[in-house]
């Protein structure tokens, strides 16, 4: 861009020294002001204020604004009120402030306001190739829902086993899968940003975040890399462990290797959990009273997944968290307590209301301060983007972690939209932030 305003700049000292004669010290001097902004895809937007000399400036953080035509009436609104990091739309409804006082102070100001907007495409990927793409669909139906259709052209991009589709004008279109674009009526569709909404594989597990990176599309949420690692609840654990992050006792079996289940319960414990590896809403999970009991519990988390993790029970508290960035900041919502009517928080509990969920959860004020601070650290340490919920135990004051969910369920009766409700954050605030969020701070392929 800054090449961009060296040529218009270039071009504006031609004109002048072509058509006024005596220059710009002229009786009557050539004079034209432009104010150039833009992006190139890739890098940050930038905004130039180009002078008739063909000499520029560029906004910075203390000067986020120009303006030129009648300063002197409207200015001090832009000045009292603009700040750097200010919406989209609040930025719209701060200039026409601004025109508008300016022409109710000089009456010689005229209305040559024409203000074209151009939509952001959002592409809200969900559905998924797991036994949660039901409850993803569930997700992004509430992303869509939420998504001001003022700031946003929102379009359904559903992932299956077999396919993945647009919702466009009533018609299910395929979507080419390395690009996320596709063609209607000979026409091509892009997305300029992808809001993620994707439980389990591939929204989750980092590989639609790969492919984005490779098209250069930014999406919300964690990185490949960071999902990778928070899909795997073993792996999370171990990272985390040193960090002094209090975890249960635990071991990974792998499918294609023998166990001993005496072994097993002796060095765990009963009651125990048993969970697939990578699978999320309680898929795959299973408490174990009996030693009887434990081959039927592998098996059956051996249909999510490879890999099956054996936790040591927790008897305690059982707590869940979310945390989120919002408008600048890490932002930890207030905890929901879960007191399950079955045996543990499993889908039914969680999906189907056969759970008490208290917002905010019932605990003292260090053990609070203790999880809001753990919280806080599992989502830096990881690396985690965008927004999460983290699951815990507590053992007297300590928070047990226990797995963090990097895509956390967005239906109506999900746990983060719960806990965002209580603090006044309404969903389409912090789905927009997300996606604005993004736009500017995307890091492709990290």
């Amino acid at each position: 861009m800054f090449q961009v305003a060296r040529i218009i700049g270039k071009i504006l000292r031609n004109i002048a020294s072509e058509y006024a004669s005596d220059g710009q010290a002229g009786e009557n001097p050539y004079s034209s002001t432009f104010i150039l902004g833009g992006q190139f895809k890739g890098q940050s937007h930038k905004l130039f204020l180009i002078y008739p000399e063909g000499n520029f400036i560029e906004a910075s953080e203390d000067q986020p604004f120009f303006q030129i035509g009648e300063t002197k009436y409207g200015k001090p609104i832009l000045v009292r009120a603009l700040e750097q990091d200010a919406t989209f739309g609040d930025s719209i409804k701060l200039l026409l402030v601004s025109f508008d006082s300016t022409m109710k102070a000089n009456v010689s100001v005229g209305m040559p306001i024409d203000i074209c907007t151009m939509k952001k495409r959002i592409a809200v990927v969900m559905g998924g190739t797991t036994s949660e793409h039901d409850i993803s669909l569930k997700s992004g139906a509430v992303v869509l829902k939420h998504l001001p259709k003022s700031i946003f052209d929102a379009t359904a991009v559903v992932v299956t086993k077999s396919d993945w589709f647009a919702h466009h004008n009533g018609f299910e279109i395929p979507v080419d899968q390395s690009t996320l674009s596709y063609v209607f009526k000979g026409q091509t569709y892009s997305f300029d940003v992808v809001f993620n909404s994707v439980h389990g594989a591939p929204g989750e597990n980092g590989e639609l975040q790969a492919v984005l990176d490779k098209a250069r599309i930014p999406c919300t949420g964690c990185t490949a890399k960071v999902s990778r690692l928070t899909y795997n609840k073993h792996d999370t654990l171990e990272f985390l462990a040193p960090h002094g992050i209090h975890i249960a006792q635990h071991i990974l079996l792998r499918k294609d290797e023998g166990w001993n289940i005496s072994d097993l319960v002796e060095k765990i414990g009963l009651p125990c959990f048993v969970k697939a590896n990578k699978a999320g809403s309680s898929y795959g999970v299973m408490k174990v009273h009996k030693i009887d009991d434990m081959q039927a519990a592998i098996n059956t988390a051996l249909l999510e997944d490879d890999h099956v993790l054996v936790e040591s029970f927790l008897n305690g508290t059982e707590v869940s968290i979310g945390v989120v960035e919002y408008q600048n900041e890490i932002v930890v919502l207030p905890p929901t307590e879960i007191i399950a009517n079955g045996d543990f928080f499993d889908y039914h509990a969680k999906y189907e209301g056969n759970s008490q969920e208290i917002t905010p959860a019932r605990l003292s004020e260090v053990q609070l301060k203790n999880l809001n601070a753990t919280a806080k650290k599992v989502f830096t340490t990881l690396g985690a983007k965008g927004f999460s919920r983290s699951d815990f135990i507590f053992k007297g004051d300590v928070p047990y972690f226990l797995e963090l969910n990097s895509i956390p369920g967005l239906t109506e009766e999900s746990l983060l939209p719960q806990q965002a409700r209580h603090v006044g954050i309404k969903l389409e605030d912090l789905f927009t932030d997300m996606i604005f969020s993004c736009l500017k701070n995307n890091t492709f392929g990290a």
